[in-house]
């Protein structure tokens, strides 16, 4: 199993546009047999991400797979005229 924090951060003032991207990718995760546990929105503005996304994948190949759909890929103008930075941490969940 391959889980992974995203951190995201939108171009200053770009922020809804960084918002309705990530709608329209996130959508393709569970085509992938992918599943997002989590999809959090920074409240601090500044530094700090624009969105946090916790995914979960079966394996990397399919977490590949997702990186290089045509859905994905094809939108790419949309992503670079929105998104700033992306930083990408595999995790493993702590048992409570």
């Amino acid at each position: 199993m391959l889980t992974l924090c995203v951190l995201i951060w939108a171009i200053p003032g770009r922020e809804q546009e960084l918002a309705a991207y990530e709608d329209a990718v996130l959508t393709i995760v569970r085509d992938h047999n992918g599943t997002v546990l989590q999809r959090l929105r920074g409240t601090q503005g500044g530094n700090d991400p624009t969105e946090i996304h916790v995914l979960q994948f079966p394996s990397n190949a399919e977490f590949k797979t997702y990186l290089g759909d045509e859905r994905r890929t094809g939108s790419a103008t949309q992503r670079d005229a929105c998104v700033g930075r992306t930083q990408a941490i595999q995790v493993e969940p702590i048992a409570k």
